[in-house]
């Protein structure tokens, strides 16, 4: 190798982008539903999967957003691995909790994540106690 040739650079974006349904449904094997409250094993799976992609800011915020009250806007890349991530988290929901949360129109994975929490905190509020 000489010193002239470059290392090519591929953006996480493209990296994502190659995550099949099948790669992404083996990582996070259930599907999120409010009728099986299986929500516990759902975001472990999925913060597992963000973790190993390097990309759990996009649905947890980084530490900069919680010491400062402005958030600083997504560059063009982190705004495509943004949409990659809230693909994922459309792609691991059941059919019935699609449809609730395209209702809502979720723009960034971290609304859509934050959307997901509050939801299952309403029903525990709300489920009669056995």
């Amino acid at each position: 190798m000489t010193g002239s040739e470059t290392i090519p650079v591929i953006l996480l974006s493209d990296k994502l982008s190659i995550v099949t349904q099948h790669h992404l449904l083996t990582r996070v094997p259930v599907k999120l539903d409010l009728e099986n409250w299986n929500n516990a094993s759902w975001v472990y799976l999925f913060e597992n999967l963000c973790k190993g992609y390097e990309v759990l800011k996009y649905i947890k915020g980084s530490s900069d957003d919680a010491t400062t009250s402005t958030t600083t806007p997504l560059t063009p890349e982190e705004l495509k691995v943004d949409t990659v991530v809230l693909s994922w988290i459309f792609t691991t929901l059941s059919d019935t909790f699609q449809a609730r949360l395209v209702v809502e129109h979720p723009q960034s994975a971290k609304k859509a994540w934050d959307l997901i929490i509050e939801i299952f905190n309403d029903n525990k509020r709300l489920a009669p106690l056995h």
